[in-house]
C-alpha cells in the first residue's frame, strides 16, 4: 500500500471580518487571466491543427483568440478575474483559487470558483488550457503558442453520448462495504500505454500541443479528487510507447469488438510485464480503434469512449482502453474508466441498497461516473452528497456516493506494486487553520522508493540515496515566478504575512536524483484567536463541507443560502463595503435545504453576508446588480 505516514475562527469584532474579506477582496481583481485578440495573420503547423479542432468540435459562437496575462500575474494572490464577450453583461467574473495540483514544477493545474462558476486551468511548457464552468455555458480553452489561446464556447445541448463500455457489469461479491471510512493517504500509479494509432492521432490533431492534451486527461481525475472531498489521494500517470503484439479484433460490433480488445491487452505477456517493470497499479491502452459503429442488438450507430476490465478494487490485473479520439479537455474519460476500478459504477445502475453510483443531475449536468450523459456535461466530480454544483447535490444519501467508494476503496486498488519512485511530501506540523499574522513550520517526508534504469529497464534500489539537500521556496503565484528561498534543511518555519501562498521544496539525493513537492495554503480569518484544539479543515488538502454558496450570484433582490450544513445556520447579517449593517431578514424553508432571503433593497455592488451558526463563521460574497 503507498502510504506516507505522517478551527475554528472566533470573530470577535465585525470591521475586523469586513477588513479581512475586503483585503482579500481587492486581491481577487489583481489576477487577469487573458484579453481578447484578434486571430493571428499567419498560422504556424500546430495552430492551424488546434484551430481545426475546435472549429469541428460542436460548439456556439464564433471561436474568440485570446492573450494569457504574465505567469506572474495568474493565481496571483489567490484570485483570477475572466472577462467573455456576452457574459456577465461584459463585466469581469471573479473566482478564488481553491486549490493546486503539482505534478512537477513546470506541471501543474488550479482550481477556482465563484460567480456561479468554476475555472479549472492546466499549466505546461506547451502552453495553459482549460474549462470555464459557468454550469449553464461552457467554455474551453487550448493552448495556441507565443501565451495564446483559444476560447470555444460548446454546446452542453449536445445529443452525443459518452458511452462506456462497462455497461451494466456486475460487481464480483465481496464481503467488504467501503460505503464508510477512509482508508488514508495513497498514490495510484497508472502506466499509459500509447499505441502507434494514438500517436498517430495526436501528432495530426495537437501537434506540438500533444503533451499539454495528454496532461490534462491523465490529470483531471485529481482536482475531482479534490471537488468531490476525497482527500489525501492521487493518481500519478507514467505514459511510454507501446506497439500491441496481438492482433485487433475485426467484429462489426463496437460492444464485442472493445471488449475482445480489452481481453487481449489483459491477457497481454508483455503489457503485463510493463505494469509490474514500472510499479503499475492499473494500465491504460490509449488507442485510435475506431470504436464507432453498431452495438449488438441496437438500431443505430454509437461511440464507446472507453472499457474497464474490472469493478473489483481487490483485483491485481486491472486494464482499461481509452479512445483517444473521444478524448477532450471537456471529458473525463480516463477519471471514468479509472473511477471503474475502485468499484465505481454508472448511474442508471443505481439498486438503492449501497452508495457506489454516479448521477445524473436536475441541472442536465452529470458527474464522471453518470452514464445516458451527453459528451459535453460531465462535471469534474465524483458523485457525493456532500458538494454542490451549481446550487445541486451531486449525490444522494446512501446510493449515489462515488466519492465515498473512491476514499474506502483507494488503497485496494493502489496495492498492487511496491512505490516506484523516489518522492517527497509536504506537511503542516501546527494543527489548525493557518493565521496570518502566526509562525507555521512545514516538514517534509521522504520516500526513497526504487527506481528504474535509464537503460535496460532494470528496476534499482539504490533510488534517492541520503544524505539529503533541501530548497524551500515561497510564491504568491503558483508559477513561482519571483519566488524567495526560504530554507535549506527538512522543516522550515516562516510567519505568515500573506495568503493565498504556496510551498515547494526540491530535495537532491547523494546519488544527483531530484524530486520536489510544491502545496497551496489558505488562510483562515486573519487576526483571529485560532482554535487548536481540532483537526486542521483549512489545509490545502480538502474541501470545506460546510462551505456554503448565494444562489443566484450575481443576484437582484434576493439570494438562497445552501450548503450541506445550511440547518446549523443560527444568524445572518449583511454588510456593505463601507462596513455598516444592513437588516436583512431570511426564513428556513423546511426539507429544501436552503434559506432564502428576499426583498434586498440594495444598490449594485459588492456586499458582505456573515453567516454563523454553532461551529460556524463564514462570509459570502454577493454581486448585487
Amino acid at each position: 500500500m503507498k502510504q506516507v505516514f505522517r478551527s475554528k475562527p472566533n470573530v470577535t469584532a465585525v470591521m475586523i471580518l469586513l477588513m479581512i474579506v475586503l483585503g482579500s477582496s481587492r486581491a481577487f481583481t489583481q489576477s487577469t487571466l487573458f484579453s481578447i485578440i484578434s486571430q493571428p495573420s499567419t498560422l504556424d503547423d500546430a495552430q492551424a491543427k488546434v484551430l481545426n479542432y475546435a472549429s469541428t468540435a460542436p460548439h456556439v459562437g464564433n471561436l474568440m483568440f485570446v492573450q494569457f496575462s504574465s505567469l506572474s500575474t495568474i493565481g496571483q494572490n489567490g484570485g483570477i478575474d475572466i472577462t467573455i464577450p456576452g457574459v456577465n453583461n461584459g463585466s469581469p467574473l471573479t473566482f478564488e483559487v481553491q486549490n493546486a495540483v503539482f505534478d512537477d514544477p513546470q506541471h501543474f493545474s488550479i482550481l477556482a470558483s465563484g460567480n456561479g462558476g468554476y475555472v479549472t486551468l492546466y499549466f505546461t511548457p506547451e502552453g495553459i488550457g482549460g474549462t470555464i464552468d459557468l454550469v449553464n455555458r461552457l467554455f474551453v480553452l487550448t493552448p495556441f503558442g507565443e501565451d495564446m489561446g483559444l476560447l470555444t464556447e460548446r454546446n452542453l445541448m449536445d445529443g452525443n453520448s459518452a458511452n462506456c463500455g462497462n455497461e451494466a457489469e456486475q460487481v464480483v461479491p465481496r464481503d467488504v462495504d467501503f460505503c464508510e471510512g477512509d482508508c488514508g493517504p495513497a498514490t495510484l500509479d497508472v502506466l499509459l500505454l500509447r499505441t502507434p494509432e494514438a500517436n498517430n492521432w495526436l501528432s495530426t490533431t495537437w501537434g506540438i500541443f500533444t503533451d499539454w492534451f495528454l496532461f490534462v486527461e491523465g490529470n483531471n481525475i485529481n482536482l475531482a479528487f479534490f471537488n468531490s472531498d476525497i482527500p489525501n489521494k492521487r493518481v500519478r500517470i507514467t505514459a511510454i510507447n507501446y506497439t500491441p503484439e496481438f492482433a485487433w479484433s475485426t467484429n462489426q460490433f463496437i460492444d464485442f469488438k472493445i471488449e475482445e480488445d480489452l481481453n487481449s491487452i489483459t491477457n497481454s505477456v508483455t503489457a503485463q510485464n510493463l505494469m509490474a517493470t514500472y510499479g503499475a497499479d492499473v494500465v491504460v491502452l490509449l488507442t485510435n480503434n475506431n470504436y464507432t459503429g453498431p452495438v449488438f442488438g441496437l438500431q443505430g450507430t454509437f461511440s464507446i469512449f472507453g472499457i474497464s476490465n474490472s469493478l473489483d478494487p481487490f483485483s491485481t490485473n486491472k486494464f482499461c482502453i481509452t479512445q483517444v479520439a473521444n478524448i477532450d479537455p471537456a471529458r473525463f474519460t480516463l477519471a471514468h474508466e479509472v473511477g471503474h476500478q475502485f468499484g465505481c459504477r454508472h448511474s442508471s445502475e443505481a439498486d438503492g441498497t449501497t452508495c457506489p453510483f454516479g448521477k445524473n443531475m436536475s441541472n442536465g449536468r452529470n458527474t464522471i461516473m453518470a452514464n445516458n450523459a451527453g459528451s459535453n456535461t460531465r462535471i469534474p466530480n465524483f458523485s457525493n452528497p456532500d458538494v454542490l454544483f451549481g446550487g445541486i447535490a451531486t449525490g444522494n444519501v446512501g446510493t449515489r456516493n462515488n466519492a465515498q467508494q473512491i476514499r474506502g476503496a483507494f488503497c485496494e486498488s493502489a496495492n498492487n506494486n511496491p512505490d516506484p519512485q523516489f518522492s517527497v511530501f509536504i506537511e503542516k506540523t501546527s494543527i489548525g487553520p493557518i493565521c496570518l499574522g502566526e509562525t507555521h513550520t512545514f516538514s517534509s517526508t521522504i520516500i526513497q522508493g526504487s527506481c528504474i534504469e535509464p537503460f535496460g529497464l532494470i528496476p534499482s534500489v539504490n533510488c534517492g540515496v541520503g544524505p539529503y539537500q533541501y530548497e524551500w521556496r515561497f510564491s504568491t503565484n503558483p508559477n513561482f515566478t519571483n519566488s524567495q528561498i526560504i530554507g535549506t534543511s527538512s522543516n522550515v518555519t516562516l510567519t505568515i504575512t500573506t495568503c493565498t501562498f504556496y510551498l515547494r521544496v526540491t530535495v537532491t539525493s547523494s546519488n544527483g536524483l531530484t524530486t520536489t513537492s510544491t502545496r497551496m495554503y489558505k488562510c483562515g480569518l486573519p487576526n483571529t484567536v485560532c482554535d487548536r484544539s481540532e483537526p486542521n479543515s483549512w489545509d490545502g488538502n480538502k474541501q470545506l463541507l460546510t462551505h456554503f454558496q448565494a444562489i443566484p450570484n450575481p443576484a437582484t433582490s434576493g439570494i438562497n443560502i445552501v450548503g450541506p450544513d445550511v440547518d446549523h445556520i443560527e444568524e445572518i447579517k449583511c454588510f456593505n463595503l463601507l462596513g455598516s449593517e444592513i437588516s436583512t431578514s431570511f426564513f428556513r424553508e423546511e426539507e429544501s435545504g436552503r434559506i432564502k432571503i428576499e426583498g434586498l433593497n440594495l444598490s449594485p455592488g459588492l456586499y458582505l453576508f456573515w453567516v454563523s451558526g454553532e461551529g460556524l463563521n463564514e462570509v459570502i460574497k454577493v454581486v448585487i446588480q
